[in-house]
């Protein structure tokens, strides 16, 4: 209940700073002033619930440190030991049969190995790329090569991202779609909501303009994890920009995002990763001939 009341205030609270900054309440509050005062009111409000929330997010830490400042060291241990030692300090060890130890070292010890076995027969499946042989899917000009992956990532660039980002490991989809918008939404709100109280005509104006501006370089966030993804896969870089593969990859994304995007779903879609390494794709069925044998040249090297 606590925790609906405080997220209905929020939506409250927010939808009146909202309707103040898009001037949606000029015919309600026609005066400056009193726009003002009520953009300062919901904006101390929205500080103190985000604040609030903060400070008992992990309650259990505060009840911790009660306790920690509450500790005496002497009458304390020594109310433990009553508690959990009546009889004596018993040592754990004394009462281990020989038989039952040996037996938890010996498949503590077997475990891992044949954890290793089962790992490697997995492995077999898969034919691993030689590193200098591993490529971006296409061009980056090419992003009508797969017309479902070019149209998904014009119309649909966060979630595409994110989604690619997640399933070649690089973390929550969610979090990365969320971190994206952020990042290009984030400065025209900015800049604008500074401009409100800004007499000035072409200082206000200015202002948003760089906020759009500064929309434009969020697009390097994707630049950033196509730094990532080319370096734990070892693919190759681009040299246009002064041979700097790092540069080059965030000037693809500033200026051909979605191309840049396109690449490298592409590129996700024609490997297998497996312990952060691409691997070629298998098909799942091995083909056999007429007279049902199977064909050599289906299986892997190390299984014909």
């Amino acid at each position: 209940m606590a925790l609906f009341l405080w997220i209905l205030v929020v939506a409250v609270s927010g939808a009146i700073l909202f309707m103040v900054m898009t001037g949606m309440l000029n015919a309600v509050l026609p005066k400056k002033s009193q726009r003002d005062v009520w953009f300062e009111v919901n904006n101390q409000i929205l500080n103190a619930l985000f604040t609030l929330m903060c400070l008992y997010q992990h309650p259990k830490r505060f009840h911790h440190l009660v306790l920690l400042c509450r500790w005496k060291q002497e009458d304390d241990v020594t109310a433990l030991r009553k508690i959990y030692c009546e009889k004596e300090l018993i040592n754990p060890t004394k009462e281990r049969p020989p038989v039952g130890v040996g037996i938890c070292v010996s498949v503590a010890i077997a475990s891992p190995a044949v954890a290793g076995i089962f790992r490697k027969e997995i492995l077999v499946c898969f034919e691993r790329d030689d590193e200098s042989d591993l490529e971006w899917r296409g061009g980056v000009l090419d992003i009508w090569e797969d017309i479902k992956v070019s149209y998904l990532s014009l119309l649909c660039t966060f979630c595409v991202f994110g989604w690619n980002m997640e399933r070649i490991g690089f973390g929550n989809m969610y979090v990365h779609i969320a971190t994206f918008v952020l990042f290009c939404l984030a400065p025209f709100f900015i800049f604008n909501l500074a401009a409100i109280n800004i007499d000035n005509e072409v200082v206000r104006e200015g202002l948003g303009y760089m906020g759009i501006v500064l929309c434009v370089f969020g697009l390097l966030y994707g630049g950033f994890w196509r730094i990532q993804m080319r370096k734990r896969f070892k693919l190759p870089g681009y040299s246009f920009c002064c041979g700097r593969p790092a540069v080059a990859d965030c000037t693809l994304w500033l200026f051909c995002c979605w191309c840049s995007l396109a690449q490298e779903v592409r590129t996700a879609n024609a490997y297998e990763i497996v312990e952060d390494k691409l691997c070629k794709r298998r098909e799942e069925e091995v083909k056999a001939d007429e007279d049902g044998v199977i064909d050599p040249s289906c299986l892997p090297e190390k299984m014909r």
